[in-house]
């Protein structure tokens, strides 16, 4: 597990930056209940947090995320199957729906649910070292976690199916060339990239990136209800502080100072 004394989940601050480290090398942090519950108290605590502004999702030690936790291998009923879903979808929807920006940094494998927890991220920083893959034809399962949402949002239907069905081991490289991959690390780790691309993020206005992130997430929408979403969400950012400085700046011709709300 992790070190002595240490938890499966570290949190440290830099700035308006949370960076989360899934902390069980010897695993290779796979998605052990410890890292998983960790991180849907994190992400719902951070969510209320003025004072954070983007958050870095990464793995201690040689890998990102191996993938699932296995350490109990069934076999499992279809109502136990349910049961044991629940809580891995419930951190994605913590992910994918949090009202901060969120970095997969990636640094080594990220391979099934690792997989699917970056792709669930709005942005992935991946290390030249990195590697992906939706492993679980492997094993004889469809991918789960909502890579089966995440992914098309990244990449062409055709690029999807061959992923997840040839579950090929995809190198930084190729998985930047396909769109799998916003940032490739050149000279520096996955970690070192999202930490200046999250503290660009964490200047911005905070409360703007999370109402686009919430209309985003629902994609794709018919044009009625993008417009309709939108004119809410515009009410209601009008009357931010974040607005008003922007607003200001323009004026004054001059670099915004958002505060995050």
């Amino acid at each position: 597990m992790s070190g002595a004394g240490e938890p499966a989940l570290l949190e440290r601050r830099e700035g308006g930056v949370v960076v989360l480290t899934m902390n069980v090398p010897d695993k290779r942090n796979a998605l052990v209940p410890e890292i998983r519950e960790g991180l849907i108290e994190a992400f719902a605590r951070l969510d209320e947090d003025r004072e954070c502004r983007a958050i870095v999702l990464t793995g201690a030690g040689p890998a990102f995320c191996a993938g699932g936790d296995i350490s109990n291998p069934g076999p499992f009923t279809g109502p136990q199957v349910r049961m044991l879903m629940k809580r891995p979808q419930r951190l994605l929807r913590a992910i994918a729906g949090h009202s901060k920006p969120v970095i997969a940094a990636v640094d080594g494998p990220a391979f099934g649910a690792g997989f699917a927890l970056a792709s669930a991220c709005d942005f992935i920083a991946a290390g030249e070292n990195a590697s992906f893959c939706a492993a679980y034809g492997r094993i004889g399962v469809m991918p789960d976690i909502g890579l089966l949402w995440s992914l098309p949002l990244r990449v062409s239907m055709g690029v999807v199916r061959e992923v997840v069905m040839f579950a090929d081991v995809i190198k930084a490289p190729q998985a930047k060339a396909m769109g799998i991959v916003e940032w490739l690390a050149e000279g520096q780790t996955g970690l070192e990239l999202a930490m200046e691309r999250a503290q660009q993020l964490a200047t911005k206005a905070t409360a703007a990136i999370g109402a686009t992130k919430a209309l985003l997430v629902r994609a794709p929408l018919d044009i009625d209800t993008v417009l309709s979403q939108e004119m809410e969400a515009q009410a209601w950012l009008g009357a931010t502080e974040d607005a008003q400085e922007g607003s200001r700046a323009f004026r004054e011709k001059r670099k915004p100072e958002f505060k995050g709300y």
